[in-house]
């Protein structure tokens, strides 16, 4: 790492260790490479095997609810089962034990369940 790159990474490091709340923002690729398809890309995509207006419009919802709830239902399932890969394990780090404990506090230790 050169030393320009260095100081930012550090600097970058202390306006974290200070502030009271951060948000990352990620592209799909962190759902992806823990198995979780995209919406738009080449040919694994979900928009490349699924009709987005039949799953993902209200004229597709008011044509055929149990196919909209079942997709729906399926995708929820695919985030279920998905295992946290380096990415998330490298965002974790960056959770300093202040925020964890109010994070817990919300979640009252309990893990996230799906509606339906």
């Amino acid at each position: 790492m050169s030393t320009s790159a260095n100081h930012t990474a550090k600097a970058i490091a202390a306006l974290i260790a200070d502030a009271t709340s951060v948000a990352v923002l990620t592209g799909a690729g962190m759902s992806a490479e823990s198995g979780i398809p995209t919406f738009r890309g080449q040919h694994d995509s979900l928009w490349s095997r699924f009709d987005p207006q039949q799953l993902a419009s209200a004229d597709g919802w008011r044509a055929d609810k149990a196919l909209v709830w079942g997709w729906y239902r399926w995708r929820m399932a695919l985030v279920q089962q998905a295992q946290p890969h380096a990415g998330h394990y490298a965002l974790a780090e960056l959770d300093p034990p202040r925020w964890r404990n109010k994070w817990r506090q919300w979640h009252r230790g309990q893990p996230r369940k799906l509606l339906c």
